[in-house]
């Protein structure tokens, strides 16, 4: 865990003599003792990784300390569910087409192709066999 020095005072004991903030800048403590009776407690509210200004490459995403393989550190929830029994994709095509342009382009910029022209399943289930459209 990174720190920062400040003149706040401790989240545990209170004292405002060399007192360091942590990295989430949402508590402080003065000692490695404060630390470690408090981080059981702040280790649910520390966020694992932060966006800060890396020098000369813009803003990237940080670890606030070491992330145990496997560990999943973001989810979210998918932009649009379409349940294959109900859906009828030409209706579903239409649609996007009444859309305004710029709100397509909006939706379509959320598409990440990498990898999909390699995909044997999605191949097959567009039924594609070179760079053809799927047929609606």
């Amino acid at each position: 865990m990174s720190y920062s020095m400040s003149l706040i005072s401790c989240t545990v004991c209170g004292t405002c003599c060399h007192v360091r903030q942590c990295t989430c800048g949402q508590v402080s403590y003065c000692s490695k003792v404060c630390q470690l009776q408090d981080w059981m407690s702040h280790k649910q509210d520390c966020p694992l990784v932060m966006v800060r200004e890396m020098e000369g490459r813009g803003k990237g995403l940080v670890a606030t300390r070491r992330i145990p393989a496997g560990t999943v550190i973001f989810t979210e929830d998918p932009l649009v569910v379409v349940k294959k029994e109900t859906m009828v994709l030409k209706d579903e095509f239409k649609k996007f087409q009444k859309m305004n342009k710029k709100l397509r382009e909006d939706f379509l910029s959320l598409f990440d192709p990498v990898g999909l022209e390699l995909n044997k399943e999605w191949r097959i289930e567009w039924n594609l066999s070179g760079t053809e459209e799927p047929d609606l």
